[in-house]
């Protein structure tokens, strides 16, 4: 007997099964509980070894877009000793800025390097990647002065992949 053909899913269930396979941390919190995320893959907890960590900015022309659409690259990257992340940032179609956007990608940065030690990476060999405005973000976070620090760390990537970015 034949099985029963199963379409993919498509919308909102695709971007949710794209993220199943991810650890979620919050890596930002605001005031009303609300968060945002970081998909991890990879992930070696508490390990010694120093290897690289890329995070993937998606695009959307900072109105639309997901976080699944670099889980591909994610998992490429991850299967070869890598950790990988994919991060929301705010949109404008859901109250957000460009300005809001630019200040997310340096916190996630920024979180990244806080919390390397526990995901095996070298806070200096961070890469920021993304596309369209995902790579803008990428961009911005390594060029302009400003943004979050802790002090002995700041939110600029050692390299960058823009992929499709305007500047």
């Amino acid at each position: 007997m034949d099985k029963p053909r199963r379409d993919p899913p498509i919308g909102e269930a695709r971007h949710q099964a794209l993220l199943q396979g991810a650890t979620v941390h919050p890596y930002r919190t605001f005031a009303n509980g609300s968060s945002l995320k970081a998909y991890c893959y990879g992930i070696r907890e508490n390990s010694s070894a120093q290897r690289s960590g890329i995070i993937f900015f998606h695009s959307g022309m900072w109105d639309a877009g997901h976080a699944s659409q670099f889980v591909p690259q994610c998992l490429h990257f991850a299967s070869r000793d890598c950790f990988t992340m994919t991060v929301e940032y705010r949109l404008s179609s859901r109250g957000g800025s460009p300005v809001d956007a630019i200040n997310d990608a340096q916190t996630a940065v920024l979180w990244l390097k806080m919390n390397a030690h526990y995901f095996g990476v070298d806070p200096d060999k961070i890469v920021a990647a993304g596309g369209a405005a995902g790579a803008y973000l990428a961009l911005d976070s390594a060029l302009l002065p400003e943004g979050p620090s802790n002090g002995a760390l700041d939110c600029r990537p050692a390299a960058l992949g823009a992929f499709s970015g305007l500047y």
